[in-house]
């Protein structure tokens, strides 16, 4: 399936599954699994329960707070990710951070899916070698390497990444504000910052979600 869908993605390659008489797939972008080598260095924490962003804020900000004195803690080894869309084109921008905001990567991603951005963004800090625990507001994002399937763009990504440490994934409240804990910004705030900067000097303002917005699980 994975080669009708490369073949699929071409001009020359939709006349030659044409003519041997085989159909086009409509999904080019289906997720393929990441290869084992790359899945077995990389885990994916389990998720708290009880954290509806109404429900539960005492206890989203509490981990919060507890997540960023954390990376604070051992800063030399955190990167935050988020991706942010934007508004007139079909791209999101996926960004890492350290936690005091510095920038490590940035990358425009074409999709109009916020989870296929988010995945692109861990890939980015997960291609860092010197860092190994990886925040992301993104359930979805973190759950798709926890299951070892991925998006093609995220895979390409990983290509030619060599994971020679184990790499955490850990789930982070979205949507808590920069100043959550004293002395320690709120490194989400920032990566998102960044990815929207990203856009604009891309020549078009950031904007929502559209069409893939988070749900109450992020």
């Amino acid at each position: 399936m994975s080669q009708l869908i490369r073949l699929s993605s071409t001009t020359s390659g939709q006349e030659l599954l044409s003519h041997i008489g085989l159909s086009i797939p409509t999904q080019v972008n289906e997720p393929e699994p990441l290869p084992q080598h790359l899945h077995a260095e990389i885990t994916g924490l389990p998720f708290p329960r009880n954290m509806h962003p109404v429900h539960n804020q005492t206890r989203r900000r509490a981990r919060a707070q507890a997540l960023l004195k954390a990376a604070d803690q051992h800063a030399t080894d955190v990167v935050f990710v988020d991706a942010t869309k934007y508004v007139d084109k079909p791209y999101f921008a996926a960004a890492a951070v350290t936690p005091d905001g510095t920038a490590v990567n940035a990358f425009p991603v074409r999709t109009q899916k916020a989870c296929e951005a988010e995945q692109v963004a861990i890939a980015l800090a997960l291609a860092l070698p010197q860092h190994d625990t990886i925040f992301t507001d993104s359930k979805r994002a973190a759950l798709a390497y926890r299951r070892g399937t991925l998006c093609q763009a995220a895979l390409r990504v990983l290509a030619s990444v060599q994971i020679t440490v184990d790499k955490h994934i850990y789930w982070f409240p979205g949507h808590e504000g920069i100043n959550i804990q004293p002395g320690v910004p709120n490194g989400i705030a920032l990566a998102h910052n960044l990815a929207r900067d990203f856009t604009c000097r891309g020549g078009s303002r950031s904007g929502s979600l559209a069409g893939d917005t988070n749900t109450y699980q992020e």
